[in-house]
């Protein structure tokens, strides 16, 4: 009876390792990819017609050539890794399975923010035209400006973040869409909207006049347990009365998106004064040495 669970056992774990052995090193012809990302042998890749391993869908393992014919084109192929190749064939030999003919999307001009859709490139954000992107009609992949002309108005457009914006280069410079002209929390009759700054430089001072929401608008990414987190602040200006994260317009899940830490400027106690505040990009659980750090003063003047 020993021998017999013994000899089962080793059975088991035999299987086991070949299992194991074979996830990591498929044969040609052979499937690849999957839920359990099988890979190819050395010298393979994983070819998948017409997709790109969305919903677990396996592939074949295949031969990477080793010369491709010449190509004019720059971009005549879409690799599953994003990128552009000349060719397919410049594809596979890269080890890359290819997605479609011609450039990749996610470049200037190609549509986003839609079901299937890739997420625009660096640089480039999903400009919505109407509805923000509720109707599933999608929008274009635009470069963000990287200056904007200085208005000397708190807020003139709303973006669909729902945060006020001086001029609508400054949402796009934050890359977010407008929703609409009137200020978002005053209607057309304006009111106090929000004071938003997008990732403001280290030892930087933001100027305001109070009444309005200070919002420090900062590029973060919830999915890996990261989260800005104020270390240091007065005690008249505080910590924030409220913490929020919106992702990016057009992101991927799991891509980066923005952490909104708001406090308000119009209290029992004047906060009319410079203030200094400073923060930690860190995880709640692992190391505590931070990702990142940021220290800005926020000047806050009297309303006339």
């Amino acid at each position: 009876m020993k021998r017999f669970v013994f000899l089962s056992t080793l059975g088991l774990v035999s299987t086991v390792l070949s299992t194991a052995g074979f996830a990591a090193n498929a044969r040609e012809g052979q499937p690849c990819g999957g839920r359990d990302a099988v890979r190819c042998r050395s010298g393979l890749f994983c070819d998948r017609p017409n997709h790109c391993g969305e919903r677990d869908q396996f592939g074949k393992c295949k031969k990477k050539p080793t010369t491709c014919p010449a190509s004019s084109l720059t971009t005549g192929a879409c690799g599953c890794d994003g990128h552009g190749y000349p060719t397919k064939c410049a594809a596979n030999k890269a080890g890359v399975s290819v997605r479609s003919s011609g450039p990749c999307s996610g470049y200037e001009g190609a549509s986003c923010g839609s079901r299937g859709l890739a997420p625009c490139r660096a640089g480039l954000y999903c400009k919505f035209d109407s509805g923000c992107g509720a109707d599933d009609r999608g929008g274009k992949c635009t470069r963000k400006p990287t200056v904007c002309p200085a208005t000397g108005l708190v807020t003139t457009v709303c973006g669909c973040d729902g945060h006020g914006y001086p001029h609508a280069c400054d949402a796009a410079r934050a890359g977010v869409s407008i929703k609409g002209n009137p200020p978002c929390g005053g209607g057309s009759g304006g009111g106090s909207a929000d004071k938003v700054v997008v990732d403001p430089a280290d030892n930087s001072t933001v100027e305001m006049t109070e009444g309005p929401n200070f919002v420090l608008k900062l590029t973060s990414n919830a999915s890996t347990g990261y989260a800005w987190k104020v270390v240091s602040t007065d005690r008249t200006f505080g910590y924030p009365v409220k913490s929020d994260y919106v992702g990016a317009p057009g992101a991927a899940i799991g891509g980066a998106g923005y952490q909104l830490l708001t406090w308000k400027t119009k209290t029992a106690l004047s906060m009319v004064g410079s203030h200094t505040v400073k923060l930690d990009y860190v995880r709640s659980f692992g190391p505590a040495t931070p990702a990142k750090t940021l220290t800005i003063t926020v000047k806050i003047n009297a309303a006339p």
